[in-house]
């Protein structure tokens, strides 16, 4: 019994016997040995013997100490493709966003942090998404980090694009501030760019916790508006390509009550619609 629910956890559950046999041999060698290089061949030979998220994860481990940032996003996006639950999918997004953070694309930084804090919260992820966000307040993510993003993600079959840009809100307000017309400025030309023309997108409106469900939602609601009036005003974008949405304060990233928690979840997400 004990075995079986080792190969489901390791991510080995469907391979036959002499494969998991195989697979798990390589994979206990690479968990033992110290030498970093010997572990990434042991892990490449578990991963052909057996196709599983634990090999994926720890070879994308594996490379990033050896500051091989493009094969290390490479594994830990094969580990997200094979995660078996929704713990396993946000600790290899969590992965990418550090990753992406190390080689200095904040914006697909937070992107991959928050994909990872909706599938699972853990408090680690939470802290570092927070301590991201508040390094970006009051700058603008340019249109090239903002295709960057939703690029990024794009490149996992189990995640939808999306990007929660700082066009954040005064409390209980709808209107564009200064700093938040920049920020849509900056969209609108994302939007624009060959590789993303066409592409249907949604804005999804989210508020703090403060104040009512029914005023909540309805805030919601008008901030998605107000952004997507504005794009629409400075790009004339075709009919039903720019949709919206409110979520009210359903879809928090941060449940703490401090004026930084509030101030960020006061904000519109960008979600490519697929």
């Amino acid at each position: 019994m004990w075995k079986a629910q080792l190969l489901i956890f390791f991510g080995w559950g469907g391979l036959a016997g002499a494969q998991v046999s195989e697979a798990t041999r390589y994979f206990e060698e690479a968990r033992a040995t110290t030498d970093t290089s010997r572990k990434i061949e042991l892990l490449k030979k578990s991963i052909a013997a057996g196709n599983s998220f634990a090999a994926h994860y720890a070879l994308g481990e594996a490379y990033r100490i050896k500051h091989d940032l493009q094969l290390s996003e490479e594994s830990f996006l094969r580990a997200l493709d094979t995660a078996a639950d929704a713990k396993e999918m946000a600790r290899a997004a969590y992965r990418l966003g550090q990753v992406a953070d190390q080689q200095g694309k904040s914006a697909d930084a937070i992107a991959w942090m928050t994909t990872s804090v909706k599938y699972h919260s853990y408090p680690e992820v939470e802290a570092n998404l927070k301590a991201l966000e508040i390094r970006q307040m009051g700058q603008s993510a340019s249109a090239n980090e903002i295709v960057s993003a939703l690029t990024s993600l794009s490149r996992s079959a189990r995640v939808t694009p999306a990007v929660s840009i700082r066009i954040h809100f005064d409390l209980n307000s709808a209107e564009l501030t200064a700093e938040g017309r920049r920020q849509a400025d900056e969209l609108a030309k994302a939007l624009s760019v060959e590789s993303l023309q066409g592409q249907r997108v949604k804005l999804i409106g989210h508020t703090d916790i403060r104040g009512g469900e029914d005023l909540n939602m309805d805030l919601s609601r008008r901030r998605a508006a107000a952004v997507a009036a504005y794009l629409n005003g400075k790009a004339k974008f075709s009919r039903g390509r720019v949709l919206t949405e409110g979520k009210g304060a359903h879809d928090l990233l941060f449940p703490g009550n401090e004026e930084e928690d509030h101030r960020l979840n006061r904000r519109v997400e960008v979600q490519l619609a697929r």
